[in-house]
């Protein structure tokens, strides 16, 4: 027997009276060729749209990656079909599901070029799985108060409602419509919810709700005959038994669903279990609540935090992320707008937070501005920095609050169990270690937890202990090197350098311990300490010795504070001293001074200067200098740090630069200083730019005490003979 097909006319058949979606598109382009009508349907597109739009467009943006590296393979003819379970958006918004099975269509060449693409709705199947997982997941992580805001945020999502809120039986129970679902429908007209007897003293009492207009209502913001525009209300009785009815599930949305029987579904999923936590709520719970949840934030505290880290650590088979946040620049949030403000920008940061996870994330706050999340592994790649990269983002940007534009950063330390430890009590440490790598790296960014941190932190805290003490045990030392004139080769002044020697890690640099000094506290004493030690230095200098230099001393930008000025205090007894030669100190500070407050360190500057102690600028052409500073304080000198000065050795634009400040620096009357001169050709581009005094190892290391004063001898005896010599000749 045979037949006469006629394809072209089955194929047309097929295509337009298919229950399920078909498209041929083009792989690279996203360009339809054809699309048949369950297709248009199933995505709420009309043909003349989807002509102006591609599949691209209309997918989640979550999985546009996914479907590129996959028609990517298939551009390359690793695969010829896949089939995955994808998002659409509607026009309006509303996610529709569908599992989509794409088929490359031979055309004779090395790779296809289109594809056929036949879809078929599971939205259903898939908001019931997604409600099913949710609730079995909540049931076992969440107390009852938050169990009820999620359950209603995810029906509400799932559903695409306007609200959800659920109200509890009280005294008499709930009176319902109908039997077991019921839907009020006024096609339009406006629905007074008073009139539903749901809110009176002998039916119910509010639990939970997630939409705004709905929470002034039934808080009494409102008036409860306010009428509100919803074409359908939907009622859903919460049984614990044939007698007894403990609540109801009420949904309220502004348009008609063609999805009734999704709707009907999900709330099915839901209810029993609000129904049975709403039968558990007693006064163990609220004081379990109480014990495990920040009140501030309403998320889990550190209690309940430390037991879901040790229940984790269990079954080192299931690894999981952690990551420690913590608010950049809080302190500085309270102490300008008070505590209540910051309580306030706590709970938003947590609110931001939470939107950047995925369901099976968990977000504590474990104290202060700090908050841990932790995250379990899934099997599509996503990882710890896909959610990082989410809350820097979004906390990147300025949140308002009252009015107030607050920006609003984190830092974020990064940690993986079971790789980078097996006991659960370090992986705390791990993560606040690397966190606080991420702050000194310069903030608002995130780093991954490694040895090499490791080591570093334990450095760390071993410098931080034992720095406290370095000043009663006599490990802090002055060293000096000579500043020299450089037209005459003589010693114009010395500046003061600090070192310790530690009695385990041996000499450590100053570049190492000073941050950490100004961290802890200690930087004010130690300051004190370097001042009183140059004083008695120079009056010893000149008494015993008879040699008057000025001594340089590096001044932290935290004696600017109000909490420390106390400082200058001192400074103006010591310079009061007849035995201290006048005009004998030189502060140098950096511009980190200058950026705080400008009016109390022009205030300090002009005192220290009438006291005859000179100001200079340090280490000007790092980072961010600005030329702006030069006109607008009284700097006797500016000091052009070294890699400032070794730059224009090698590079033509960067000695125009120094050459340009240099001529400025002069014209406004200040000294100019060049610091790390080390070879005889950077020394005369140098002073071919005219600067007059140098500093470096070409001429000096720096010296200790008893290397200070032989050096200082030797150049008296030198000038002395230079002396002789003249006089013998005229």
């Amino acid at each position: 027997m045979s037949f006469d097909w006629d394809f072209e006319r089955l194929y047309s058949l097929l295509f337009t009276q298919s229950k399920v979606g078909v498209v041929i598109r083009e792989i690279a382009s996203g360009q339809i060729y054809d699309i048949n009508q369950t297709y248009l349907d199933l995505i709420g597109r009309t043909r003349e749209e989807m002509s102006q739009l591609t599949f691209k467009d209309i997918s989640h943006p979550d999985e546009q990656a996914v479907h590129e590296q996959l028609s990517l393979r298939m551009l390359r003819n690793e695969i010829s079909q896949y089939t995955i379970a994808k998002r659409y958006l509607k026009k309006s918004g509303e996610v529709v599901w569908a599992q989509v099975t794409c088929s490359a269509i031979p055309n004779g060449q090395p790779s296809p070029t289109q594809i056929i693409a036949i879809a078929q709705d599971i939205t259903e199947s898939k908001l019931v799985d997604e409600a099913l997982d949710f609730c079995s997941r909540l049931e076992r992580s969440q107390p009852h108060a938050q169990l009820f805001n999620a359950l209603c945020s995810k029906i509400q999502s799932l559903l695409n409602l306007s609200a959800v809120f659920i109200l509890r039986a009280n005294r008499q129970g709930v009176e319902v419509i109908g039997t077991s679902h019921a839907d009020v429908v006024d096609n339009g007209t406006p629905v007074n919810l008073d009139q539903l007897n749901l809110l009176d003293d002998k039916h119910g009492e509010f639990i939970s709700l997630s939409q705004p207009d709905a929470t002034r209502m039934l808080l009494g913001q409102q008036p409860l005959n306010t009428w509100f525009q919803y074409q359908r209300i939907l009622l859903k009785p919460l049984a614990q038994d044939e007698n007894r009815s403990t609540g109801i599930i009420v949904g309220l949305m502004h348009a008609p669903s063609s999805k009734q029987g999704i709707i009907e579904s999900v709330i099915n999923v839901a209810a029993p279990v609000i129904s049975r936590e709403i039968g558990l709520l007693d006064d163990a719970n609220t004081r379990w609540f109480q014990a495990n949840y920040d009140h501030t934030t309403g998320l889990p505290n550190r209690l309940y935090f430390a037991d879901t880290l040790k229940q984790l650590t269990q079954d080192k088979g299931k690894g999981f992320a952690l990551l420690f946040i913590d608010i950049d620049d809080f302190k500085s949030i309270n102490d300008t707008f008070g505590h209540h403000f910051g309580d306030r920008v706590l709970g938003e940061a947590g609110k931001l937070i939470q939107t950047c996870l995925r369901n099976v994330d968990m977000l504590f706050r474990i104290g202060g501005d700090e908050f841990i999340v932790i995250a379990p592994r899934l099997s599509d790649g996503f990882d710890a920095s896909h959610i990082a990269n989410r809350i820097l983002a979004l906390l990147g940007s300025s949140v308002q609050i009252d009015a107030k534009l607050i920006n609003l950063k984190c830092s974020i330390g990064i940690t993986q169990f079971p790789e980078d430890l097996d006991k659960y009590a370090d992986l705390l440490t791990n993560a606040d270690q690397a966190m606080y790598t991420a702050k000194r790296l310069g903030k608002h960014r995130y780093v991954y937890f490694s040895d090499a941190i490791k080591a570093k932190s334990r450095r760390y805290s071993l410098i931080q202990q034992d720095l406290r003490d370095a000043l009663q045990k006599n490990q802090l030392f002055l060293v000096f090197q000579p500043i020299i004139h450089l037209h005459n080769d003589e010693t114009a002044m010395i500046e003061t350098l600090l070192r310790w020697e530690h009695p385990e890690l041996g000499i450590v640099s100053p570049l190492e311990f000073i941050p950490i000094a100004e961290e802890i506290g200690e930087i004010s004493a130690i300051t004190h300490w370097i001042f009183n030690q140059v004083c008695s230095l120079i009056k010893q200098l000149h008494q015993q010795h008879g040699h008057r230099v000025k001594f340089a001393i590096n001044i932290s930008p935290l004696q600017f504070k109000p909490e420390h000025v106390s400082f200058f205090d001192v400074v103006q007894v010591a310079v009061s001293d007849p035995d201290l030669p006048k005009s004998s100190l030189v502060f140098e500070i950096t511009e980190n001074v200058l950026i705080a407050d400008e009016g109390m360190t022009r205030d300090i500057m002009k005192m220290l200067r009438l006291s005859g102690i000179e100001i200079s600028l340090d280490d000007f052409g790092v980072g961010y200098s600005s030329i702006s500073y030069l006109k607008s304080f009284d700097f006797d000198s500016i000091k052009l740090d070294k890699s400032l000065v070794s730059s224009i050795a090698n590079h033509h634009k960067e000695r125009m630069v120094f050459n340009a400040i240099v001529d400025l620096a002069q014209k406004i009357g200040m000294k100019v200083v060049a610091e790390g001169i080390e070879d005889d050709h950077v020394l005369s581009l140098v002073k071919q730019a005219h600067v007059e005094y140098g500093q470096g190892y070409y001429y000096a290391k720096p010296l200790t005490l008893n290397a200070l004063i032989s050096y200082l001898n030797q150049e008296t005896v030198k000038a002395s003979n230079v002396y002789t010599l003249i006089q013998s000749k005229s």
